[in-house]
């Protein structure tokens, strides 16, 4: 029993008639009073029921053991015997999803992302989300602010896509590592979670490196070379760390601004062609430029310095020829939008490491090691 769910539970109360009297008087501001007045009332009795001090923050438990021990199936027989009402179970691919499916029907069900085969704007919801761009909002189902009939795809009620997110009474949800990246809403729906179970590594999902020249900096970082310590050198260049934390939120004022451009005359039934022609116009730029700023800022006090940002090489084609190029190189991690504080966390890792897993998932996650030998 975690706060979301009963949280929902006390705001769907029915009023009494004080509280309908102070929402006669004001109600906007006497509706927020009440909603927090219960949430605290909820928070209280839950602490008291399970003796915990705060709900605040969800377990967060990695569970290792050696590889074909049966931690996913053992894992999954323990939910489906529990309490539990909704569990979100991610695996490293959809087919491993669809094969729990098929393993438990009825009591597992598999939901894949957009493909050609579900999706008759895949390819433009592709290419627009690669750039950040809202998807179902903008190719399923645009609605205007100023009450303007809704616009919704040719194949809205049809989709293949839409429909495995209608009538689940399964109790857990399968799904890739790929949807802990998405604050999907049509997935949200289905919540609120009493467990979120990560089955494998995700380290690959989680972090990402992107690489530009130099050029696309202020000036006084364009002549960096390779093997340049960039922390050292912004320090010598008169760089505090309040200029770079300027600097990464004007980059981000910049990408949002890019971003509204980008997507400006997009609508559900767009052709690809002109998705792809709108998107034409370089929104890269700002965006690796945030990313630059916000890892240096990260890592300014760190001993070691901004050891996620490198110069380097790389070979680049020219006119036809091979040359080396001066690079910017930034590794950085990817925020876990699928999750919610309140909702815990299972990770089932053969080889996890605790202390890349608390950088990565969360620094409150404990550790289980199971030792035992495979069969």
């Amino acid at each position: 029993e975690f706060i979301e769910r009963e949280q929902k539970s006390a705001e769907r109360d029915a009023l009494t008639t004080e509280e309908k009297v102070a929402l006669a008087l004001d109600a906007e501001k006497a509706t927020e009073k009440l909603i927090a007045a219960r949430r605290r009332k909820t928070i209280k009795s839950i602490c008291k029921k399970y003796g915990f001090k705060n709900l605040i923050h969800a377990p967060r438990d990695l569970v290792k053991a050696t590889p074909g021990l049966g931690k996913t199936r053992t894992a999954i027989s323990t939910i489906l015997d529990s309490e539990l009402e909704r569990v979100l179970f991610y695996t490293p691919t959809t087919a491993l999803a669809e094969e729990l499916a098929a393993a438990y029907p009825g009591q597992v069900k598999a939901i894949k992302g957009r493909c050609e085969s579900n999706c008759s704007q895949y390819l433009s919801c592709q290419l627009a989300g690669e750039r950040g761009i809202p998807v179902f909002n903008t190719f399923c189902k645009l609605e205007f602010e100023d009450g303007r009939e809704t616009i919704k795809c040719l194949d809205y009620e049809r989709c293949g896509y839409l429909a495995q997110f209608s009538d689940v009474p399964e109790k857990i949800i399968a799904l890739s590592h790929e949807y802990l990246r998405l604050d999907n809403g049509l997935l949200r729906n289905l919540g609120p979670f009493d467990l979120h179970v990560i089955d494998e590594s995700i380290i690959s999902v989680v972090t990402g490196t992107i690489n530009f020249q130099p050029a696309m900096l202020p000036v006084d970082f364009r002549d960096l070379q390779q093997g340049d310590n960039v922390l050292e050198q912004a320090k010598a260049r008169g760089w505090t760390k309040d200029d770079v934390a300027g600097y990464r939120d004007m980059c981000f004022s910049e990408m949002q601004r890019d971003l509204l451009s980008a997507s400006r005359g997009m609508y559900p039934g767009i052709s690809s062609a002109k998705v792809l022609e709108k998107l034409k116009a370089d929104t890269t730029g700002a965006t690796h430029r945030w990313r630059f700023s916000s890892v240096l800022a990260r890592q300014w006090d760190l001993p070691k310095g901004a050891e996620a940002i490198r110069i380097g090489t790389k070979p680049v084609a020219v006119d036809g020829k091979t040359e080396l190029q001066t690079r910017v190189f930034v590794s950085f991690k990817r925020e876990l939008a699928g999750l919610r504080e309140g909702e815990p966390v299972l990770l089932l890792d053969a080889d996890g490491d605790i202390e890349v897993n608390r950088a990565l998932v969360s620094e409150r996650m404990q550790e289980h090691v199971i030792e035992a030998a495979r069969n």
